[in-house]
């Protein structure tokens, strides 16, 4: 599997940095989810796995790092045009890991839990 522990190693400098970033200026993300290496590697693992560490991966309906659709981007405060563009403060990667952590969190408690759900069925 390309998407394994020595392909995080491998995984572009600006991710570990808006993963930082995200989790430092949101306080409804722990953070554990980058303080904990597990977590962290698992987050890179999810990246690499849904876009190849492309922050402009398309698939039908799905953008960028965390694969994720408008409506779900929205639903976790980011808006589409932040997650894809960026703005004049932001990189699109801090958005897109903003977005993605907070589904990960709401929805599976850890990246470790969202992980293993897409080690198993391909998807989180």
């Amino acid at each position: 599997d390309y998407c394994n522990a020595n392909t995080v190693k491998t995984a572009p400098a600006v991710l570990w940095t808006r993963i930082d970033s995200a989790t430092d200026k949101h306080m409804d993300i722990p953070k554990s989810f980058w303080s904990d290496v597990t977590y962290r590697d698992d987050l890179a693992k999810i990246v690499c796995y849904e876009s190849t560490f492309e922050y402009h991966a398309e698939a039908p309906g799905q953008y960028g790092w965390y694969q994720m659709n408008a409506p779900l981007i929205s639903s976790e405060g980011v808006t589409f045009s932040e997650y894809w563009s960026g703005t004049k403060a932001e990189h699109p990667g801090w958005y897109q890991c903003t977005a993605g952590e907070r589904y990960i969190h709401a929805r599976y408690g850890t990246p470790a839990a969202a992980w293993s759900h897409e080690a198993n069925y391909g998807w989180y």
